[in-house]
């Protein structure tokens, strides 16, 4: 889909409080993203902020449930410190939402994210206000962001609690642990079934959530992606983030990536669950999800920063 990228600015002052509307237009409604801006004159140094799997908006909310603010909350701090971020609304969710269509989902899958991002990093390259361009890809946005950057450079990549491992094998990892032994027997016909390629209607019940119809044809353009191999073809500079609470993506997924592209920095954040928060007690490793007042993990911001200013 070939799109006129216009940019739009909907705030009359921009200081690291306020928020700038970015659109790209589509055939059917248009990418929205928000743009944070640091105080000053500029150029400052951007970083795209992609959001994990699922309906997660640029602001790290899913739904009325998962509230973290994850995102607008970095964004922010990021320009408490000169750096200015891009926090996008993927197509079909948020403010996104109409650019996705009925017709399109049937056969929409990670490519499409894919070439969103490339014209969000095209759209920064051309706009005089930013010096740099970096991107910060967040769960399943590491995965995608590693991909679009390889067809369209950046200054820096970041995989902020990326995969390491093909979605199935993570998909098991995720699972095993939780379900009954039968259930996750069905399970594994069901991931099986998405690795040949072939979608099913043999799903348990209790997990339609994750493996439904409409999904499936989304599933299986990832299930077979090797997200180191992407991963160690990338030449610029990359830092691994991970964090020692993330019930995700544990630190296994950011060694694997390191292994495969060893000249990538690595930083492992203590008390950090996968939304980014800090997870001072094991026992409260859902509240992130849920309280958009917790903080940023510590050492979080400061880990970027000195990745895209050092």
């Amino acid at each position: 889909m070939r799109a006129i990228m216009v940019l739009l600015l909907f705030a009359g002052s921009a200081s690291a409080s306020d928020s700038i509307k970015l659109e790209i237009p589509q055939e059917k409604g248009k990418l929205v993203a928000a743009l944070d801006l640091p105080e000053g004159s500029g150029p400052f140094p951007v970083a795209i902020i992609h959001a994990g799997s699922g309906p997660t908006d640029k602001d790290g909310n899913s739904g009325k449930l998962l509230q973290s603010n994850c995102y607008k909350m970095l964004g922010q701090e990021l320009a408490k410190q000169g750096i200015a971020s891009v926090r996008i609304d993927k197509r079909g969710v948020g403010e996104s939402r109409e650019a996705l269509t009925v017709e399109q989902l049937k056969t929409f899958g990670v490519n499409g994210y894919e070439e969103d991002a490339v014209a969000w990093i095209r759209l920064l390259r051309k706009d005089k206000r930013f010096s740099k361009v970096y991107f910060i890809g967040h769960s399943e946005g590491s995965l995608i962001g590693a991909r679009a950057v390889l067809k369209e450079k950046v200054d820096g990549f970041i995989s902020l609690c990326g995969p390491g491992k093909t979605m199935g094998a993570t998909l098991r990892e995720q699972l095993r642990p939780k379900l009954s032994e039968e259930m996750y027997k069905k399970a594994e016909v069901v991931i099986v079934s998405l690795e040949a390629g072939t979608e099913t209607e043999d799903f348990p019940k209790e997990l339609a959530s994750l493996f439904y119809k409409g999904v499936q044809p989304y599933l299986i353009s990832e299930m077979n992606i090797k997200p180191d191999e992407d991963f160690a073809k990338l030449t610029c500079p990359c830092l691994i983030i991970s964090g020692s609470r993330d019930i995700q993506v544990p630190e296994e997924h950011g060694l694997l990536l390191q292994k495969a592209n060893p000249k990538a920095k690595r930083v492992h954040i203590e008390k950090m669950a996968h939304v980014l928060k800090l997870v001072k007690n094991e026992e409260l490793y859902m509240k992130p999800y849920t309280d958009p007042t917790l903080p940023l993990a510590e050492g979080l911001v400061s880990a970027i920063v000195n990745f895209i200013k050092g």
